[in-house]
């Protein structure tokens, strides 16, 4: 279990994700042949989501008795 407590990274870690993806989608035909980005969006946004939310957590200290 991972914890993330009080942290003020934590909306911009949302906000991250959510200008990246929108940036992706109005360049994406350009950078990529002309490929149309659709509900691939919402899985990108989820695992930068992901990935940022867990860069930014900390595992709970175990007291080893």
């Amino acid at each position: 279990n991972r914890r993330l407590g009080e942290n003020i990274l934590i909306p911009v870690v949302c906000l991250f994700s959510i200008g990246t993806c929108y940036i992706l989608d109005k360049n994406a035909a350009t950078w990529f042949g002309g490929f149309q980005i659709g509900i691939e969006l919402l899985i990108l946004n989820g695992i930068i989501t992901f990935l940022g939310l867990l860069m930014i957590s900390s595992r709970p200290e175990v007291n080893k008795k």
